[in-house]
């Protein structure tokens, strides 16, 4: 059982840690309790579970390199276990985040083997060699990421955006082609259907029964009330930092997300990829916009057609461009029906101001003179609030890097603060911003202080980031 928890956790141990009860931390300390007590092999299973924390759970990356350092890993009498401390805290040291994500991607669904039973059926009935099926489309679907869409970066600099049309996720593990079409109106609220991608045989054709017309419909999950699932903003906000993975995903359908924004253009792209986990085609299927501020935040959806057949994949881009500051994410909501039963998904999709924030270097005089320019009420936005996660030097660094400032080191007079820089660009302004970031080890709280030349920038930049520390 330790096993199966050490790898469930390690793979998908992202999913629960929006709960409390179910935190970085408490998954951390429930399977290090039992770590002393295992065998060899579920240790080094389990070496392999935390290195992947690193990747999903930034904040415990000392604790966890704590542990690899240990001499009853570091200089074990097993070398395999020996092997793994080693390898995995050089790696946890000298890799980037980019490769990390890589590396410690979710692993692949493990090939079926064919059944007994349909191989007799298969001679005694002298039904057609199923052979001629793409042998992907009989895995058990499974969320995966290609390396070609994790490599992708989310900032690139003045470039522009740039996006692969050949470097798409493949979530169902079925490299089924994508299916996308021209952009459609923006703003507001826009409809879409899907294109059906790839067939595949359903199982009901081996017992020669048709495919079942008639399917129970898929529990609510996140909250869902009257119809509606509803997407748990904790589901978008982990977007803050990363480009890409899955938003949503429950027995029917999954819902992966890869991103790529460039700041200095105010433009960024928003790949929705929809996958269909069911035993049956998801008709009728349309995406609906709704952008409160439409007139700060122009989007524009790509057009699909209106079926996603069985484990078939498709892709949808929304298309952005930052007018004016904004505080409010667009909404997809996402409509099918599988069988008899309608189901409607109301996603967020993750859009936050500082997609559109790029770092600025500076030295301490000139921070300093600009923060005290910046020093009337409306240009200032405080907080003051507890740690949610282990007081870290380094995971503080790196999350406000991901967020995308800059950190200017040697600045601030208490070596303990963290001060950053950063320009939000608009299609008319661009904007200053200016963070001081200051941790008080004795009480386990912080103080978040952002200026900005702008009251909405402000605000929304200190409210982003008040959760993440």
């Amino acid at each position: 059982m330790v096993k199966v928890g050490g790898y469930i956790l390690g793979e998908f141990g992202n999913l629960i840690a929006g709960d409390q009860r179910s935190s970085s931390q408490v998954q951390f300390e429930l399977l290090y309790s039992k770590y002393p007590l295992c065998s060899v092999g579920t240790r080094c299973l389990l070496l392999s579970s935390f290195m992947k924390f690193i990747n999903l759970f930034p904040e415990i990356k000392n604790i966890i390199q704590d542990i690899l350092r240990n001499d009853t890993n570091l200089r074990s009498a097993d070398a395999e276990l020996q092997q793994r401390a080693v390898e995995y805290l050089q790696l946890s040291k000298i890799a980037s985040a980019d490769i990390l994500a890589t590396v410690l991607e979710e692993m692949p669904a493990f090939p079926e083997r064919e059944s007994g039973i349909l191989a007799k059926l298969k001679k005694q009935k002298e039904l057609p060699d199923s052979s001629d099926t793409p042998k992907e489309q009989k895995h058990l679907p499974q969320a995966i990421v290609n390396s070609e869409s994790v490599s992708t970066p989310e900032r690139n600099g003045g470039g522009g955006i740039g996006m692969s049309q050949g470097g798409s996720m493949d979530l169902l593990g079925l490299n089924s082609p994508v299916a996308d079409g021209p952009p459609s109106s923006m703003g507001g609220y826009s409809q879409h259907q899907s294109q059906p991608q790839s067939a595949s045989s359903s199982l009901f054709d081996v017992f020669d029964s048709p495919t079942p017309q008639s399917h129970g419909p898929p529990a609510h999950q996140n909250g869902g009330s009257g119809g509606v699932q509803l997407v748990s903003e904790a589901n978008a906000k982990k977007f803050l930092f990363r480009t890409s993975g899955i938003i949503f995903e429950n027995e029917v359908i999954q819902i992966g997300v890869k991103s790529q924004f460039s700041p200095p253009q105010a433009v960024g792209q928003v790949e929705l990829y929809y996958g269909n986990k069911s035993t049956a085609p998801l008709s009728n299927f349309n995406v609906q916009i709704r952008n409160s501020e439409a007139e700060s935040l122009l989007t524009q959806l790509s057009e699909i057609g209106p079926v996603v057949q069985i484990s078939a994949q498709v892709k949808q881009v929304v298309s952005t461009k930052c007018m004016a500051p904004f505080s409010a994410q667009p909404h997809a909501r996402i409509s099918f029906t599988l069988g008899n039963f309608p189901t409607n998904i109301d996603l967020l999709i993750p859009v936050y101001i500082n997609k559109f924030l790029e770092g600025a270097a500076m030295n301490g005089e000139t921070f300093f003179a600009r923060w005290k320019k910046l020093s009337l009420p409306t240009q200032e936005a405080q907080e003051q609030f507890f740690a949610k996660h282990p007081i870290d030097a380094a995971a503080t660094r790196e999350k406000l890097t991901q967020f995308g400032f800059a950190v200017l080191p040697n600045v601030d007079p208490n070596p303990e603060n963290f001060v950053a820089a950063g320009i939000v660009y608009t299609a008319s302004l661009q904007i200053g911003c200016l963070l001081r970031l200051e941790p008080r080890r004795d009480d386990a709280k912080y103080r978040l202080t952002l200026r900005t030349s702008n009251e909405l920038v402000s605000k929304s930049l200190a409210t982003l980031l008040k959760d993440e520390f």
